[in-house]
């Protein structure tokens, strides 16, 4: 019975956010810091989705790229940049930032990761 509730309240995506190591922060246009990530999106459903990202967790922070929303074909995964920029008054230090991915196609799938926003 367990494995029955278990699979039927499964969301069908995995978000994977692994950070830019060789490269801390970076400045600019002379006010923001930018960090960089790779996502990587994996669509376990049987459906292709179009997945919208959003980041939160820091003041005006802005989601740099991707552009849009994100497609991903059906068992299948996608690997992508993602950069966050920060204005430079706030962006100081290291802060925990929320990324949440939601299939724009279908609200009820969507995956919450955390990761670190790190500035001068």
């Amino acid at each position: 019975m367990a494995i029955v509730v278990s699979l039927s309240a499964r969301t069908p995506l995995i978000l994977d956010v692994i950070r830019d190591r060789n490269a801390l922060y970076r400045e600019v246009r002379g006010d923001r810091i930018e960090n960089s990530y790779t996502i990587r999106i994996i669509n376990e459903d049987d459906a292709r989705h179009t997945y919208r990202l959003q980041a939160s967790g820091l003041e005006d922070l802005t989601l740099a790229e991707p552009h849009g929303p994100i497609d991903v074909a059906p068992g299948s995964v996608s690997s992508i940049a993602m950069r966050l920029e920060a204005p430079a008054a706030v962006a100081g230090g290291v802060h925990p930032v929320t990324l949440r991915i939601t299939a724009v196609d279908a609200p009820h799938i969507a995956r919450t990761e955390k990761t670190r926003f790190i500035g001068p």
